[in-house]
């Protein structure tokens, strides 16, 4: 069983280890919940450069073969597949 914890509270203060089963939860920055970046200070800068990297991975590949003069219908089988 995984379990985490990101502190939404504007107020940051030292909070005693919190333990289930004896086992101590990690207390983390950010994490992926249903597909969306979660920072703890609740703004949409970490959701949008994910997403932002992620399409600049994809449009790179996009690019070159099309430098490399593929046809536009393989170009289109790229672009859906990815």
């Amino acid at each position: 069983m995984k379990e985490i914890v990101v502190d939404f509270r504007r107020t940051q203060s030292d909070h005693s280890p919190l333990n289930i089963n004896r086992s101590n939860v990690e207390i983390i920055k950010s994490t992926k919940f249903l597909g969306v970046r979660l920072a703890e200070d609740l703004t949409w800068s970490l959701n949008t450069s994910s997403i932002t990297k992620k399409a600049q991975q994809r449009l790179y590949f996009l690019r070159r073969l099309r430098k490399a003069h593929f046809p536009p219908l393989i170009l289109t089988t790229f672009y859906r597949a990815s």
